[in-house]
């Protein structure tokens, strides 16, 4: 007998209509009262006779919510995650990740690094990067991607004390005529404006920033060592990098601290022109606790975030001006359906992200090689060594690699498991221990939530 598939999810926009979402197929479907009675009525095992149902149940056929039985679902599971692999290969996309020092010079209330980490003053040898771009040279030549980039990250990359090495890199980068993106607090962008300057034609350099507020509500969250506030000296360096034509990407990162301020900040960036210069981005991203210690109260699940931002801004048009929402993967695929204006993408997320297909190669100074950057330093989630030459465990490449939605059991079953991808590998092993128990961060209701945010919006659209 035809069963409903169980990646289906419905979303109540008035009394008169439903919105359908299939993770499965990617359909995304308004129906009226009468279809949906007629679609629970499949999930309970009932066929209706009516001739009008039955038209409806070929339409639903063809969209891909109805399948004989689950062996059928199952199987075109299967196919899609085999053109999900050929489309990667296709596509290959590989980040070098170098970090220059995992020693930072602000004490941020959030930070995901270990303190000791932190407080590893070690500085990349000229040695070790030479080696890094021997091996870059070696990937690139056999992988073939269609993208390679460098990505600065640490620790704080750009501090004084790493000015030399940076300066290298970019020498390196350039002679490769490879992108450069630099994950920075944004404190020391003075200090590298000339250096950027010089390599931004060949490395074409961009740049994420945080900034988690105005300066009352930054200051209280990213302070340095001696508690003073970064706020300005963070202002001045976007300034200074959209003056000479850097793309700077800007990260709000939210909790119960300062997201009633969001609005403040809309006014504030709205003021330095920021939001009318064609290089600034700005992305909402929630604080994460992803090694559990249950040191940060204020964090917000992503469902509560979402539910806050449309109290905030009731017309979903305010916060589109300023925000984008990339840092919320299972928003992706229903964004760019709703939003004509986004580049439609492959919505099935097999995998979490990047590190799960081993597009990050993350060099750091002790020597290791790392799959993720936020593993950076983290013993158990070495992969390789790059000090002499690179060796790769193939033992740990496979636990990261082969890590999916169908290799995860809790996944397997889940309605929105392919717009999730399985979440965050690192909190999996941070929080449960085991990198095949997923930390879901309420992906479902975060969706719901979302498209509520949304509603009128769709309904004034296509209804």
């Amino acid at each position: 007998m035809a069963i409903i598939t169980k990646y289906l999810t419905f979303h109540t926009l008035n009394h008169a209509y439903t919105l359908l979402v299939n993770s499965l197929s990617g359909a995304v479907d308004i129906i009226d009262n009468n279809a949906k009675e007629t679609i629970e009525s499949l999930q309970q095992g009932l066929h209706p006779e009516n001739a009008n149902d039955i038209d409806l149940i070929t339409t639903l056929r063809m969209r891909g919510y109805i399948f004989e039985s689950e062996g059928e679902e199952l199987a075109v599971l299967q196919k899609y995650r085999l053109i999900d692999q050929s489309s990667n290969e296709k596509d290959d996309r590989v980040k070098f990740v170098i970090c220059p020092t995992m020693a930072c010079n602000l004490r941020c209330t959030y930070c995901f690094e270990s303190h000791e980490s932190r407080h590893d003053s070690r500085i990349m040898a000229v040695t070790q990067l030479d080696n890094i771009f021997q091996i870059i040279d070696q990937v690139v030549s056999e992988r073939k991607p269609a993208i390679a980039s460098i990505n600065l990250f640490g620790g704080e990359p750009l501090l004084p004390s790493t000015h030399s090495i940076n300066k290298k890199i970019f020498e390196h980068a350039a002679a490769r005529k490879l992108s450069v993106y630099i994950t920075t607090n944004g404190t020391h962008i003075r200090n590298y404006i000339e250096l950027i300057k010089r390599y931004q034609s060949d490395t074409q350099p961009r740049f994420q920033i945080t900034l988690d507020g105005v300066k009352e509500v930054h200051d209280r969250r990213r302070f340095r060592s001696d508690n003073t506030g970064t706020f300005e000296e963070i202002c001045s360096g976007i300034d200074s990098l959209l003056a000479i034509g850097s793309k700077v990407d800007v990260r709000v990162n939210l909790d119960r601290e300062n997201i009633d301020h969001l609005k403040e900040l809309i006014e504030f960036i709205a003021a330095k022109g920021w939001s009318s210069n064609e290089n600034f981005y700005c992305d909402i991203a929630p604080v994460s606790d992803h090694h559990s210690k249950g040191s940060l109260p204020n964090l917000m699940p992503e469902n509560e975030i979402m539910r806050k931002i449309g109290e905030l801004f009731p017309d979903y048009w305010d916060i589109e001006k300023f925000f984008r929402l990339l840092l919320f993967r299972v928003l992706h695929h229903i964004n760019n359906v709703v939003d004509v204006r986004n580049k439609m993408d492959n919505f099935l997320r097999f995998h979490y992200c990047e590190a799960n297909r081993l597009q990050f190669y993350v060099f750091c100074p002790d020597g290791y090689i790392y799959a993720c950057p936020e593993s950076a330093g983290n013993e158990e989630c070495r992969i390789g060594t790059f000090d002499t030459k690179m060796e790769l465990s193939q033992e740990q490449i496979q636990k990261w690699q082969g890590r999916d939605v169908l290799r995860i059991p809790k996944c397997r079953n889940c309605k929105v498991a392919l717009f999730c991808g399985g979440g965050c590998a690192m909190a999996a092993i941070n929080i449960n221990n085991n990198i095949d128990d997923p930390v879901c961060n309420n992906a479902e209701e975060l969706l719901a939530e979302y498209i509520q945010s949304m509603r009128r919006k769709i309904i004034s659209k296509y209804c």
